[in-house]
């Protein structure tokens, strides 16, 4: 078993392996790994972000690095303190990104889709890279 959920979480993309592999998480481990070979998973979740990829690189990474750090953490403190910006520059990010893509994150369905086309896309990049 612990042989299984060490495997699993190493076939993780790096940014998403965790610092230590619990057993009680191997299917979350495989559910995550797995995402990568979804038949045209890349190309749907690129679709998805399409309006936060355009423009400079540093602003495509601000608006998906923003994006994520809200959806991963519990609250706007977590994404500010992750990203080392202020509350209220995530909050006007938020506002910018809703602005500029029409969509309501406080849509959970949303935020669902949204979560799973950024780890393809930024894990993508990073392959890339």
């Amino acid at each position: 078993d612990a042989r299984a959920v060490l495997e699993a979480a190493e076939r993780l993309p790096a940014a998403e392996r965790p610092r230590l592999a619990r057993a009680e998480r191997l299917p979350a481990y495989r559910l995550l790994g797995g995402l990568h070979q979804l038949p045209d998973g890349r190309a749907q979740a690129r679709v998805l972000l399409a309006p936060l990829l355009g423009g400079t690189a540093a602003a495509r990474r601000e608006r998906l690095e923003t994006l994520r750090a809200v959806l991963d953490g519990e609250a706007g403190t977590d994404a500010a303190a992750s990203l080392g910006v202020h509350r209220n520059t995530v909050a006007y990010r938020l506002r910018r990104i809703e602005e500029l893509t029409g969509w309501d994150l406080a849509d959970a369905d949303l935020r669902f889709a949204l979560g799973i086309a950024l780890r393809l896309v930024q894990d993508e990049q990073v392959h890339d890279a």
